[in-house]
């Protein structure tokens, strides 16, 4: 029993380590965007690993962040992970009208 609980950390601690982010060459230039418009709504989509190796469920997709925000012209969008003990989500957060 204490072996199989050990595996088991050791797993859970090494799925951990083992999460990366894809490194992206895409930019985007924001020098147009009022950044001080309170008018700019966020939408998010997000897809969720377990123990970062088991899924993804969901997808992140762009599209689907701008219909949850309502937005049907995107100024910008970005990247973001969150990180918990059992679980990581990745999501696309974009910005826009």
């Amino acid at each position: 029993m204490k072996k199989a609980l050990f595996l088991l950390a050791a797993a859970t601690v090494m799925a951990a380590c083992t999460m990366t982010n894809p490194i992206t060459a895409n930019t985007t230039n924001i020098t147009g965007v009022d950044l001080t418009d309170s008018s700019i709504r966020t939408g998010e989509d997000c897809a969720t690993y377990v123990l970062g190796f088991i899924g993804p469920f969901g997808d992140s997709n762009l599209v689907e962040a701008a219909k949850n925000g309502n937005i049907r012209d995107i100024k910008y969008a970005d990247l973001e992970g969150k990180n918990y003990v059992l679980f990581t989500q990745r999501c696309t957060v974009v910005y826009g009208k």
